[in-house]
């Protein structure tokens, strides 16, 4: 079918919206985070240099001390900080301060978080077990941070010992084990990981999960030196893959201390040999019941998700129409353990209309989530457990679907398919103007399942000529007609379905070009709706 092109008059002000539904753009708002690894921080070294310690940590929200010699400094750092003239009326940070940890007395070190009560508040606390110091040397400490902007989210201080490799193989175990426990796949590790110089030969990487999962996000790139010394970057973050989505590229630096208080290379290694990292968390996309509108490129999903074909399952369709499936097969169950997502991405402006069958295990966890938009933390729309048949229609242009399975029972799975079409729906106010059915770029056509609407409104006492310049809809066959119907009048979804006779309501089909059409009234509202 050709595109509808119609032409409306009035004397009336001027507003044209678009779209009845805009996504917002993330917001402005963005937590700074650092990790520091201070080298023998003692009480000497601390009053030595007790400025320079104060302005590098005060200068973000969140900030991750490490080889802290004793539990006071931080206490001692706090108060320098809050005895500042800007914070001397609110006194805004505080610290949480590991026990010492480590398997010799004498080379015990704690972690330090140094964070500001007026952006983030402490949600929780843990220190993973230390297991008589077989795994970590100096196992992970985690705290839980919520922003009433940012949201909730784990920070963990990790400081790994050379050859890191054990340490470094055990550590998405020890993630996962924190995210489970703390109650959030949103995590951020940062600390001296001892990767640089050297430390893992590149044979081992294959070995190191955390280091080739694309559910996580290693930020500081191995050519870039956090060291004084030269020539190491030991010193990393790690994100979840959801998380990383909301940490700017632009704002991992390594602050370079020496420079800003212009210090020789001699005085600078008497404050550390390792320069501070930091990194932004930005405000999220909105998670409300209002569709998200996703801009990300395939190709940037693929690296979120992209681990999901080695499970043989999980992948992003882009196409207008499909299936999905667990990959099990017609004739197996699948398998155990499975951690997958599918991501189904239409084109801006479009709405997804999902069908799930499904059969799963019924006495444990094994669920599919389906989730509104396209990372783990937005809105949830569904759990399916069990066994059904669901439907879920979305206006937002993506959906993700993420399969978990335990390790005890399988069933048959889960089949989905899906459909895609464009969202129209638009209040016109303009004092003249033209609009047109959507097209579809594949077909030249307008699309199949299509429900759109322009409401036209002009000032009372106004009367609006609607013109059709083209007209071509599906005839009458096997199916019903498509059609347009002119509505005089404002009608909501109650008066439409319970009293029609209160409008005055013309239906146009087949192929024949319209005459021009009147408002024979006086009314504020004209609906076409197609």
């Amino acid at each position: 079918m050709e595109r509808n092109l119609l032409s409306s008059s009035a004397l009336g002000g001027i507003l044209l919206l678009l779209c009845r539904y805009c996504g917002l753009a993330a917001g402005s708002f963005s937590l700074g985070i650092g990790s520091f690894n201070v080298k023998n921080f003692d009480s000497a070294k601390y009053d030595m240099y007790s400025d320079i310690y104060s302005g590098i940590v005060g200068w973000q929200k969140i900030f991750l001390l490490q080889e802290v010699l004793n539990t006071s400094i931080a206490d001692a750092l706090v108060n320098s900080l809050n005895a500042r003239s800007q914070y001397a009326s609110n006194k805004p940070f505080r610290s949480i301060t590991s026990e010492l940890l480590g398997p010799d007395s004498g080379t015990r070190q704690a972690y330090a978080f140094i964070y500001r009560v007026d952006f983030v508040k402490v949600q929780q606390v843990y220190q993973y077990p230390i297991q008589n110091y077989t795994v970590f040397r100096r196992p992970p400490f985690s705290v839980k941070f919520q922003s009433p902007v940012v949201g909730s989210f784990i920070c963990t201080g990790m400081h790994t010992s050379r050859p890191a490799i054990r340490e470094l193989q055990a550590l998405d175990g020890a993630v996962q084990h924190i995210q489970h426990v703390m109650g959030s796949h949103d995590i951020l590790i940062m600390g001296d990981l001892n990767v640089g110089c050297g430390s893992v030969r590149p044979a081992e990487w294959s070995t190191i999960s955390i280091g080739t999962s694309s559910q996580y996000r290693w930020y500081v790139s191995s050519t870039v030196d956090t060291s004084l010394s030269g020539g190491c970057s030991d010193d990393r973050f790690i994100a979840s893959a959801a998380l990383s989505l909301r940490i700017p590229e632009s704002s991992v630096e390594v602050y370079h201390y020496q420079d800003f208080y212009k210090l020789t290379l001699e005085e600078a290694v008497k404050i550390s040999t390792h320069y501070p990292i930091q990194l932004e968390i930005i405000q999220p996309e909105p998670s409300e019941s209002r569709p998200v509108q996703s801009t990300i490129s395939e190709a940037a999903l693929l690296k979120l998700y992209g681990y999901g074909a080695a499970l043989g399952c999980g992948y992003i369709t882009t196409t207008l129409q499909g299936a999905l499936t667990d990959g099990s097969g017609l004739d197996e169950n699948y398998r155990n353990d499975l951690d997958c997502v599918w991501v189904i991405l239409a084109p801006l402006n479009h709405s997804i209309s999902l069908r799930v069958t499904y059969t799963f295990e019924n006495f444990y966890e094994d669920r599919l989530d389906i989730r509104d938009g396209y990372t783990l933390t937005l809105r949830l729309i569904a759990r399916l457990q069990n066994k059904g048949n669901r439907t879920v229609n979305n206006t937002g242009n993506s959906l993700l679907l993420n399969f978990r399975t335990d390790s005890i029972g399988t069933g048959p799975g889960f089949v989905a398919t899906f459909t895609t079409s464009p969202q129209c729906d638009y209040t016109l106010t303009d004092r003249e103007g033209n609009f047109s059915s959507p097209l579809n770029s594949y077909t030249g056509h307008y699309p199949n399942n299509l429900h759109c609407t322009w409401n036209i409104r002009v000032p009372l006492g106004m009367v609006i000529k609607l013109s059709f310049s083209n007209f071509q809809v599906e005839p009458d066959g096997q199916c019903a007609p498509d059609y347009v119907n002119v509505i005089d009048g404002q009608v909501t979804k109650d008066i439409f379905s319970l009293a029609p006779a209160k409008v005055s309501a013309l239906q146009l089909s087949q192929n024949t070009l319209p005459n021009t059409i009147h408002q024979r009234r006086q009314s504020d509202w004209y609906r076409v709706v197609e």
